[in-house]
């Protein structure tokens, strides 16, 4: 089974597992940081039903040799001890306006976010072995890799951070916290099937949504990884949530976007998109915007009503942004859209040569986003000209991210890339 964006949903190969469970760590947390011993404790949820599937991970400081090993009490004979070398964990150089690049094992197609002098993202990778997949902490000035967390998750969703921690989700049925500095595992949290969503931090909670055998949008405590609540949906709930101190909206592939109450997890109300909707959501004074199908919406997020609706000439599948009154999505017709926030009219839109599937965002008067033509683009906010475009190796279809004089995004070459902002 696939997703929107063409990438396989795996279910465990033997039994689906229980859901609401949750995982804490030994005393001395998970993994090792930079300088301490070798030795490295891979957790495996659920590791008592033989071929579940469900792994916990493992951090390896990326300046040291790491083996991983199954922690006493959680055996599992589907797992395989894995040896994580620090060879190639630095990031190369490149001519302005790069700044560098990181090769990772796989694409990097899924979320990415730079914070407080970190770049953290994830890599896609089918082909098993050590470096099945792995989520990384990059010093954002040099690129270099301040840790490596890596289980046998074949996708990753994510990542989200808030708290001192980095949350992702997984098609291993499971959400985990991360020390955003250290790595190590703060918690796990085991879901019924594969995580979809992306998961969203609002003060100390964590909300994310599951799909084909599962189909829940839940609510987790930021800080212990316990649930909170859970709101069955009418299938796979694939959009990244956009929550505020009252509800939470979350979009699915049944064509719906749900308002949850942020406290209980009750309906509030639910709108027909008209399409699946399986990117990033937003709400902004009292509006959620959300990518509706081949359409940008604007919902009342009192009412649930349908304040506008703008078509585009493809899906909306990934990011959409809001800054000073604009709304700024992209599509898979390959353009980048500004429409006015208050009315739904358009603005201004960029084509680029290939559809535009990556996360978006604002900063310096620019707005950044990638397309599958392989580039990174900037484009000014005011006139909807383009300042610069950067050519990686592949479809560039991660989020993107902006801190201090850099831009970052990920690319189906496997590398991510920061480039002067």
């Amino acid at each position: 089974m696939s997703d929107p964006f063409g990438r396989v949903q795996r279910t465990a190969p033997a039994v689906t597992p229980p859901a609401d469970v949750v995982i804490g760590p030994p005393e001395t947390g998970l993994g090792t940081a930079p300088g301490a011993g070798p030795t490295v404790t891979r957790r495996r949820a659920l590791s008592v039903l033989a071929g579940a599937g469900v792994a916990g991970i493992g951090v390896t400081a990326c300046d040291r040799s790491q083996h991983q090993q199954v922690s006493s009490g959680l055996t599992s004979p589907g797992l395989k001890s894995a040896s994580l070398t620090g060879a190639g964990l630095k990031a190369a150089r490149l001519k302005a306006p790069g700044i560098w690049r990181f090769q990772t094992p796989g694409p990097v197609v899924e979320g990415l976010v730079a914070v407080g002098g970190f770049v953290y993202t994830a890599d896609n990778n089918d082909n098993g072995g050590s470096h099945s997949h792995n989520v990384y902490a990059l010093d954002a000035t040099t690129g270099v890799a301040v840790w490596m967390a890596a289980n046998y998750a074949e996708s990753y969703t994510g990542p989200a951070v808030g708290n001192d921690r980095v949350y992702v989700g997984s098609d291993f049925h499971t959400v985990t916290a991360l020390n955003a500095r250290t790595g190590h595992m703060a918690w796990q949290y085991v879901t019924g099937d594969v995580v979809t969503g992306a998961p969203a931090v609002h003060g100390n909670s964590v909300y994310i949504g599951c799909g084909i055998n599962d189909n829940h949008i839940y609510a987790l405590d930021a800080i212990s990884g316990r649930p909170r609540w859970k709101y069955e949906t009418g299938s796979s709930a694939f959009g990244r949530p956009a929550a505020t101190s009252r509800a939470v909206y979350a979009g699915g592939d049944d064509g719906n976007v749900y308002a949850l109450d942020a406290a209980t997890g009750r309906l509030l109300w639910s709108f027909p998109a008209g399409g699946p909707v399986v990117g990033q959501l937003a709400a902004v004074h009292g509006v959620v915007f959300a990518g509706c199908g081949s359409s940008i919406c604007a919902i009342d997020a009192r009412s649930g009503n349908q304040l506008w609706r703008f078509g585009t000439g493809g899906a909306v599948q990934a990011g959409l942004a809001v800054a000073r009154g604009v709304v700024y999505a992209a599509s898979n017709d390959g353009s980048l859209y500004a429409i006015k926030a208050s009315t739904g009219a358009r603005i201004w839109s960029y084509p680029t040569g290939g559809g535009a599937n990556s996360g978006v965002a604002v900063a310096n008067g620019i707005v950044y986003f990638g397309s599958d033509d392989a580039n990174i683009y900037a484009v000014d906010i005011m006139t909807g000209t383009v300042k610069w475009h950067y050519r990686t190796g592949g479809q560039v279809r991660s989020g993107v991210s902006v801190s201090g004089r850099a831009v970052f995004a990920g690319s189906s070459d496997g590398n991510v890339y920061a480039v002067r902002a």
